[in-house]
């Protein structure tokens, strides 16, 4: 009898073996990342395999960003058997990349109502409702994403992007704080924390706050020309101009070498304040040309729709170098009139007396001592 039960014991253990010999090849070449073998081996029509298995070409495909076939054999999977809640997570994610976010919502629902206590199901099902801009249920799917375990880092960045989409940029800065403890802080996430901490506390005029997050990342990626613009604009909220000229040699540097992308490309911000009600930005260009004029500090003054109304600039003089006077004039540009100002400045300039002169000419304090039309 032993031994007739011993026989019994390995027909059924050849059977169960049998029958999972896919899953269990699959499974190893899929641990290896071998996708192409498995597909060039497995996807063919003529076979029938096992949800398992399916599962497993799917995602192949998936990792081959495929969403065609991925959608295709995440459908077989899910059709023979339709309780497993990583198969309806793929699915939706697949969804969202193809931009069918209304399915993709279904999927993330069936996932979650498989597995509740999956983070990613939730943060997908985020993204789905971000997307057709249903933004308080993103925020809710977020938030919700945000009290599991295994809670991916984008809910949390996502959290205060919601909230900056419904202009709420004190709850953002809040968001992007509680990101910050949360996200490890080898990943670029926490790089992104950072940033965008300083650029709300910088925006809320909290310069001290952003100068502390700024600090930490340019630490971390010393030229980043981004970073560095924020920080010198920390600085001068704060007046620091001593801390300025070393970040300046430094962006300078960075610029030189990699070049910018946007209106890095040509110049940075370094002071952003508002006077008499109105916005004003400054910026420094990179260029100095020789023996041309140009303008090498521009104040941007915006009207209320945010356009530029009109500029104020310090001028380089090649004339006025030659007969040993001050480097800059101050000039302003308003549609297509020109005009200068007998206001001049060395090089090693005071800011404090250069903003000064620009919120008098804002004021119409200054006479211009000459205007002329610009041709177009």
């Amino acid at each position: 009898m032993k031994n007739i039960a011993s026989i019994i014991f390995l027909i059924i253990n050849s059977i169960a073996f049998g029958q999972n010999t896919t899953s269990i090849d699959l499974k190893e070449l899929y641990s290896q990342d071998q996708f192409e073998e498995i597909i060039s081996k497995y996807a063919k029509e003529e076979n029938t395999y096992d949800a398992e298995d399916l599962y497993y070409l799917a995602m192949c495909y998936y990792m081959r960003q495929d969403d065609t076939n991925c959608l295709k054999y995440m459908n077989q999977s899910i059709a023979k058997d339709n309780t497993n809640p990583k198969a309806f997570f793929i699915k939706g994610m697949t969804q969202n990349y193809m931009g069918d976010f209304v399915k993709g919502c279904k999927s993330f629902q069936k996932s979650i109502e498989l597995d509740p206590n999956n983070g990613n199901s939730y943060c997908g099902l985020g993204d789905s409702f971000y997307n057709q801009n249903k933004l308080k249920k993103a925020l809710f799917a977020y938030t919700t994403s945000a009290g599991k375990l295994n809670s991916p880092d984008r809910s949390y960045l996502m959290i205060p992007q919601v909230y900056n989409d419904l202009n709420q940029p004190r709850e953002a800065l809040v968001g992007y704080y509680v990101a910050r403890e949360k996200i490890a802080k080898e990943s670029r996430s926490y790089l992104n924390c950072l940033f965008n901490i300083g650029l709300h506390e910088l925006l809320l005029r909290d310069f001290v706050k952003a100068e502390i997050a700024l600090t930490e990342l340019i630490e971390i990626e010393p030229n980043d020309q981004e970073t560095l613009t924020k920080l010198i604009q920390a600085y001068y909220g704060q007046k620091k101009y001593e801390k300025v000229k070393p970040l300046k040699r430094r962006l300078y540097a960075a610029h030189a070498r990699y070049k910018g992308k946007g209106t890095l490309e040509t110049m940075f911000c370094f002071d952003q304040f508002e006077y008499d009600g109105k916005q004003v930005k400054a910026y420094e260009k990179f260029d100095k040309p020789t023996g041309q004029i140009y303008y090498k500090h521009v104040f941007y003054i915006l009207d209320n729709k945010g356009d530029i109304d009109y500029s104020v600039h310090t001028e380089n003089s090649p004339i006025s170098i030659e007969l040993g006077k001050a480097k800059y004039i101050l000039g302003k540009t308003q549609g297509n009139v020109h005009s200068t100002y007998q206001v001049s400045f060395e090089a090693d300039f005071n800011y404090e007396e250069l903003k000064l002169s620009v919120q008098q000419i804002m004021d119409n304090k200054l006479t211009a001592t000459a205007s002329s039309s610009i041709a177009h």
